[in-house]
């Protein structure tokens, strides 16, 4: 399998994130489930999707926490 570049939008909580027992959680101790990550192939699309879901988020989670969303580059194999 080939190796693509790419940009994903990683979601960190005011509190951080950590590991514990083996899960992502908060600095709160809240277990963070992830999904599904997007995937962007253009570092533009990864930027206009973090600042959209960073207004969608402005005002915090439903327990209040804030959020920060980050654009990483990322390598990925392609599935088909």
């Amino acid at each position: 399998m080939e190796l693509k570049n790419g940009y994903a939008v990683l979601c960190i909580p005011e509190s951080g994130l950590f590991v514990k027992n083996g899960e992502v959680v908060t600095g709160r101790g809240e277990e963070i489930v992830v999904s599904e990550m997007v995937l962007y192939s253009r570092r533009a699309d990864a930027d206009l999707g973090a600042k959209v879901m960073g207004e969608r988020w402005k005002g915090g989670d439903r327990k209040g926490q804030e959020w920060n969303f980050l654009v990483i580059p990322v390598l990925v194999h392609e599935r088909i």
